[in-house]
């Protein structure tokens, strides 16, 4: 299970900006993220946090 609230919160802990979170249907994916006005999808979070943390 993903823990959407902790993604979140570490992304704006980091300065982004989270708009919203929107989860879509099982076949189409789990989560996407609008994040610093881009929409992202749940992978794409997790490799701008690991950016983030290789910095």
């Amino acid at each position: 299970m993903v823990d959407i609230d902790l993604i979140v919160q570490t992304l704006r802990q980091h300065g982004h900006r989270v708009d919203s979170v929107i989860s879509v249907p099982e076949n189409a994916g789990t989560y996407e993220l609008i994040i610093d006005g881009n929409t992202l999808n749940l992978e794409e979070a997790r490799h701008l946090l690991e950016q983030d943390e290789a910095k």
